[in-house]
C-alpha cells in the first residue's frame, strides 16, 4: 500500500543577519532551568560563547559551557558532556559551533533518551546555533558519531535530534577562513547533489536541493575569497539549510558513505572527504543520475545548457564541480590526504554497512567502491 511522505525540520528556524539576537526570547518560552552550551574551546576564545550567554542572560536563562567538542566528535566527548549536564543540572542543550557541536549535543540528548537511570526528565529541548555554512546538521535528523575504537563513523538516523530551534546567522561567520568555508561549502553541495539523485527524492527535496545548488555555485567561490562579503554569506546561509532540509528528509548516498571512512580512520574534516570525492563518485553514478545531473546544469546555468544533451550537460557539470574544487583550494586526490592504498579493502567493508548507502541511486559492491577509491587515490578520470 502506497504511503504518503514524511517532511521534517526544525520547529523553529531563525535565520538571516542578526537572527542570533532573539533567541533569547525565543528559548524563554520553551526552556527550563539550565541550559548546557555544547561548544569547543575557539569558541570561547573567539567570543562566541560570551555573546550567546550575554543573551540567555537578558531572559534569565541560566547556563553553563562545555568545552570538550572536538573534530568528528566521539563517544567519550558524548560521555563527558552527559556528565556535565547531570552534574549541572541542566535541562536544555544549546550546540554552538559547527556540525561537531550539534551532534555532540544530539547524542547527548540520544544517550539521556534512552537510559532513565541517567536521567528521567525526556523533555530535552535541543538548540543549533550554527557558525558554518555547510554540515546542515543544524536542520536534520542525522547524528553522525565516531567509533574511537574501531575508527568508524557512525550514523544514527533519528527524529528526536531534530532541533527546537536552529539559529543561521551569517555574522557568526564573517571570520571562517577560507579553507573552512570551501570544506563546508562543498559539503552543502554535496548533501543538494546527493539528496536530488536520492532515491528517495521527491517534488519538496528537490525545490529545496536545486535551488540550495543554485545558490551555492552563486556564492561560494566569493565567500572564499572575500569572506567579509556579508551578502553572499547569507546566501550561503540560506543554501547550506535548504540542503540540510532537504538530505534529512530523503538521505545521501554514496558519497557519504565513502567519506566517513576516510574521515574516521584518519581523523580528516569531513567537508574535505566528501569534495573531493564527489566528482568520482558522480561519474560513477553517471549511467544511472545522468537525466539528475543534466538538470542541475541547466537549473545553474540557463543561459548555456537548455539545448544540450543530457550526456553532454551531466559531463559538463562533473567538471564544473572539479573545476570549483580546483578554485576552492581543494585536492584533486585523495592520496595528498595521506589515505593509504592498503587501507581501500577496509575502507570499503565499512562503507556496505554505512547507513547512508541505501539511498544512494546506483547499488555498488565492494569491488566497485575500491576501484571508486583507486581512482580517487591516483586521480583518474573517465570524462
Amino acid at each position: 500500500m502506497p504511503k504518503g511522505k514524511l517532511f521534517t525540520m526544525p520547529f523553529v528556524t531563525l535565520i538571516g543577519k542578526d537572527s542570533l539576537l532573539d533567541l533569547g526570547n525565543k528559548l524563554s518560552k520553551i526552556s527550563g532551568k539550565r541550559a548546557l552550551i555544547v561548544t569547543d574551546k575557539f569558541m570561547i576564545q573567539a567570543g562566541f560563547a560570551e555573546k550567546v550567554q550575554k543573551i540567555l542572560d537578558e531572559y534569565n536563562i541560566k547556563n553553563t559551557i562545555f568545552d570538550g567538542v572536538v573534530p568528528n566528535p566521539n563517544v567519550n566527548a558524548i560521555k563527558n558532556a552527559v556528565k556535565c549536564f547531570i552534574s549541572n543540572e541542566c535541562d536544555t542543550l544549546i550546540s554552538l559551533g559547527g556540525g561537531s557541536a550539534h551532534d555532540t549535543a544530539k547524542g547527548v540528548k540520544l544517550v539521556l533518551l534512552g537510559n532513565d537511570e541517567l536521567y528521567r526528565d525526556k523533555n530535552i529541548k535541543l538548540v543549533c546555533v550554527n557558525t558554518t555554512a555547510g554540515t546542515g546538521s543544524e536542520v536534520t535528523r542525522f547524528c553522525v558519531i565516531t567509533d574511537e575504537l574501531e575508527h568508524r563513523k557512525i550514523t544514527i538516523v533519528d527524529e528526536k535530534v531534530i532541533p527546537d530551534i536552529a539559529v543561521d546567522d551569517p555574522l557568526l561567520m564573517i571570520g571562517l577562513p577560507p579553507k573552512l568555508t570551501a570544506e563546508t561549502g562543498m559539503d552543502a553541495l554535496t548533501h543538494a547533489i546527493e539528496a536530488y539523485t536520492s532515491v528517495d527524492h521527491y517534488v519538496l527535496s528537490d525545490i529545496l536541493a536545486l535551488k540550495a545548488i543554485s545558490l551555492i555555485c552563486d556564492n561560494l567561490y566569493e565567500c572564499y575569497s572575500n569572506g567579509g562579503n556579508i551578502y553572499a554569506r547569507e546566501q550561503m546561509v540560506y543554501a547550506e539549510y535548504l540542503a540540510g532540509v532537504a538530505f534529512s528528509n530523503v538521505g545521501v548516498g554514496l558519497v557519504h558513505a565513502m567519506s566517513h571512512q576516510l574521515s574516521g580512520l584518519y581523523n580528516l574534516p569531513h567537508g574535505l572527504c566528501n569534495a573531493v570525492l564527489l566528482p568520482y563518485v558522480m561519474e560513477y553514478n553517471l549511467d544511472v543520475n545522468c537525466k539528475r545531473y543534466a538538470d542541475i546544469e541547466r537549473n545553474i546555468k540557463k543561459n548555456i545548457c537548455n539545448i544540450a544533451a543530457d550526456e553532454t550537460a551531466a559531463d559538463n557539470l562533473i567538471c564544473d564541480i572539479m573545476e570549483l574544487n580546483r578554485k576552492l583550494g581543494i585536492p584533486s586526490n585523495i592520496k595528498n590526504l595521506n589515505v593509504r592504498e592498503s587501507d581501500f579493502e577496509l575502507l570499503s567493508d565499512m562503507a556496505l554497512i554505512d547507513n547512508t548507502i541505501k539511498t544512494n541511486a546506483k547499488k555498488p559492491n565492494k569491488k566497485d567502491i575500491i576501484e571508486i577509491y583507486r581512482k580517487a587515490y591516483y586521480g583518474i578520470h573517465n570524462i
